[in-house]
């Protein structure tokens, strides 16, 4: 992928400083700003993606152009606007509210399970007037249909995340408070006539759910094997899967069930790899912070 996008030193420290006094050590509020992304609200209190968009005025923007680019290049997608992405995790809407100001999607499903970041993500989907295209839902997406539990990073809001193991982690991940919030299983949100369009149109899954992609999988493997076509764009970050749960074969034999091949782009070099592969790559990555994004793909 193309590198980050950064402003001059200058003014990213001026920008730092503006955030700092001027949001984060004002009382709690919901804050505003004008990015590449769209206009979007964030808590006053997110030292991670709220100073990031403050500071930089993107989030990701290299990976959502690249993505779209990347589909057309392989005859996944016209250069018009169509079909759906399905973002699952849509926290505030960064990526859902990209790609359709970018016309790289003609709609999106944002699937954001925290009722705070659910409230954050309908305010900033009507703010950039795309009620049209972009539907949500509030419920975590999972291997399972279930009320889970949802542990709560005080610095990080982007790094909430479902919580299956009661072990401390190399995050203090024990000392977060907790929630519970709704899961369900993809699959069954489509049986159940909830997702709100044809399956058929979905073009591009993009999951960034903090670990808990290995599951989503598991829960999605009916609409996976029937959509062969549809590339699934992941974070890849094997100290969180191993922390929802989900050990290296158990990952490695999910994405065996779904999928032929998976391109890392480490280094910017793109490379395709035999799902067989997996177990390998998963080992490249085994420091806690440690991890890249992968695009799942099926092969006839």
């Amino acid at each position: 992928m193309t590198a980050n996008i950064k402003p001059n030193r200058y003014l990213r420290f001026v920008r730092r400083l503006r955030w700092f006094f001027t949001v984060y050590l004002l009382p709690r509020h919901t804050a505003w700003i004008e990015t590449e992304n769209g206009l979007l609200a964030f808590d006053s209190r997110d030292r991670n993606l709220g100073r990031t968009l403050h500071v930089h005025r993107h989030f990701e923007i290299d990976g959502i152009d690249f993505i779209g680019q990347w589909m057309r290049r392989n005859n996944m997608l016209p250069n018009e606007p169509k079909g759906c992405m399905l973002d699952v995790g849509g926290y505030v809407g960064m990526i859902c509210i990209a790609m359709m100001r970018r016309n790289i999607f003609q709609q999106a499903i944002a699937l954001e399970p925290f009722p705070e970041s659910y409230r954050l993500l309908q305010l900033n989907i009507g703010r950039n007037c795309l009620e049209s295209r972009i539907s949500t839902h509030n419920v975590a997406l999972s291997d399972r249909n279930s009320s889970m539990s949802f542990e709560l990073s005080p610095k990080n809001y982007g790094d909430h995340r479902i919580r299956v193991s009661n072990e401390n982690g190399a995050h203090n991940e024990m000392r977060r408070s907790t929630t519970t919030v709704a899961a369900t299983r993809f699959d069954d949100l489509v049986s159940a006539g909830r997702l709100g369009v044809a399956t058929s149109e979905i073009k591009l899954v993009w999951a960034d759910i903090q670990g808990h992609e290995g599951r989503f999988l598991d829960g999605a493997k009916q609409f996976l094997q029937a959509h062969p076509g549809v590339p699934v764009f992941i974070e890849f970050w094997p100290y969180g899967i191993q922390r929802a749960g989900t050990s290296r074969e158990r990952f490695c034999e999910i994405v065996s069930e779904s999928f032929t091949h998976y391109y890392t782009f480490d280094d910017g070099v793109e490379t395709k790899c035999p799902i067989a592969s997996m177990a390998a790559y998963f080992s490249k990555y085994d420091a806690p912070d440690a991890g890249s994004h992968i695009v799942l793909i099926r092969e006839n």
